[in-house]
């Protein structure tokens, strides 16, 4: 896709929360990945809450919600998510 776009014309990239960013290693044009874990953390900072808990739906977001947490002196809850079959 990165080739495709350079083909097109694109000088630059600008992603927004890339799932898998060493895709970029041999990207064949500049490419921003914008993490949004510090733009959240900025916003809700300004509510000026004082006990915080920022929860993580599963255990893929908890490095993120970690982040976010120490950023605003927050503490975290997992969800610890199970998936049934119908069956």
């Amino acid at each position: 896709v990165l080739n495709l776009l350079r083909q097109a014309g694109a000088d630059m990239l600008v992603a927004v929360e890339l799932h898998n960013p060493s895709v970029l290693k041999n990207a064949p044009l500049p490419v921003i990945n914008i993490l949004l874990d510090d733009v959240i953390a900025q916003c809700l900072s300004h509510l000026q809450a004082t006990d915080l808990t920022i929860i993580a739906p599963d255990e893929g977001a908890l490095n993120r919600v970690q982040k976010i947490a120490t950023y605003l002196n927050g503490s975290v809850v997992v969800c610890d998510k199970e998936r049934f079959s119908v069956n």
